[in-house]
């Protein structure tokens, strides 16, 4: 009996090769005793262990530039990955638990960072509101007025209301990598112009 096999793409793994927990047989086409075709599929999917998950998520951090691998701990149970330690910027600690997003088999994050800033980026909460608004002024794509800063304990709030969803997180983007800034809470809403009273 002839098969034949669709050709597939297969998938190009980031960091590491044992992010791929899943082994797909791709569809394969057979004609039966009435030649008419038949499609097959199987899916395997491998639960990895918390060592495992651990093992790639150290891995995916030493990957990522940005971050200091000696200061951060992983721990890991049932799949909830805790990240401790500290980071000397909020955008050092952003990016600790974006790179562990990107790791196949975790199920929930606990990001415990504590951001300990060197003392040449300590600066006054009057000083990150200024410098955020001239930030967000230079922003282009973000309409002069649309977002609104509040800074308290080097913790910014970004309030106020943009057409698009690229806007509210290009507003965030700007301000996280900041000197002195501990945090970002993003509270801009998406409100399209075909919603604005006229």
């Amino acid at each position: 009996m002839a098969v034949n096999r669709m050709s597939h793409p297969q998938p190009v793994p980031s960091a590491t090769a044992k992010w791929w927990s899943r082994r797909i047989e791709y569809p394969t086409h057979q004609s039966n005793n009435h030649g008419q075709k038949q499609i097959h599929q199987h899916e395997t999917i491998t639960e990895k262990s918390d060592t495992e998950i651990k093992t790639d998520v150290l891995a995916e951090l030493r990957y990522e530039p940005s971050v200091s691998i000696a200061d951060i701990g992983v721990l890991v149970k049932d799949g909830a990955v805790t990240l401790n330690g500290y980071a000397t910027s909020y955008s050092e600690k952003w990016n600790a638990v974006r790179a562990t997003k990107r790791v196949a088999g975790v199920r929930a994050i606990a990001d415990d960072i504590v951001i300990q800033l060197p003392h040449s980026q300590l600066r006054t909460d009057g000083d990150i509101a200024g410098a955020a608004a001239n930030q967000l002024g230079w922003f282009t794509s973000i309409p002069k007025g649309a977002a609104r800063v509040m800074v308290s304990d080097g913790w910014v709030t970004l309030e106020g209301e943009v057409e698009w969803w690229y806007q509210k997180n290009g507003a965030q983007e700007a301000l996280q990598s900041m000197a002195g800034v501990k945090g970002v809470t993003n509270l801009i809403t998406i409100k399209p112009n075909w919603l604005r009273p006229t």
